[in-house]
């Protein structure tokens, strides 16, 4: 072997080790994004999973009863404490903006009714409309959003 013949081999396996390389960085990459999308349209789902168990569970503890503290007080604190967990997961996810605010806002309605309930005077119904109206609007702003973020992508890499 002739020292240019050395130096050619080594050339070569250096080629191909960095055509590997990056070849292979590549791929890692692709997996990555795949699996950073399909925590967000996981995310997005549960988003509206959580919508739509807030306004069951405001209609059945809320609506519904006639004696509404204690456990609703409670059951409303929960769900707003879900809700924002999930909006900053969302943010840090780097989903949509307006259905992470959305999740908070109906949050903040939830907590907001909570301490009315929680208040020892009587509640004044009429007070908490605005409120209901504006988690009613967000609700529909999730429910109506989430489907356009969830493709169910059937490629199973």
């Amino acid at each position: 072997m002739t020292p240019t013949s050395i130096v050619v081999d080594i050339l070569v396996v250096a080629v191909s080790l960095a055509g590997s390389y990056g070849v292979s960085l590549r791929t890692i990459d692709d997996r990555m994004d795949k699996e950073r999308e399909r925590e967000k349209e996981r995310w997005y789902v549960e988003a509206g999973i959580q919508a739509d168990l807030a306004s069951k569970e405001y209609s059945e503890e809320i609506l519904s009863k006639t004696n509404t503290r204690n456990d609703s007080v409670q059951i409303l604190r929960d769900r707003a404490s879900e809700l924002q967990e999930h909006a900053a997961e969302g943010r840090y996810l780097g989903v949509d903006e307006t259905i992470a605010f959305a999740l908070k806002e109906i949050a903040a309605d939830h907590r907001f009714i909570a301490a009315k309930l929680d208040n020892d005077d009587p509640t004044d119904w009429s007070e908490l409309t605005s409120f209901e109206d504006d988690m009613w609007k967000n609700v529909k702003i999730v429910s109506n959003f989430v489907p356009s973020e969830t493709e169910y992508d059937s490629d199973s890499d």
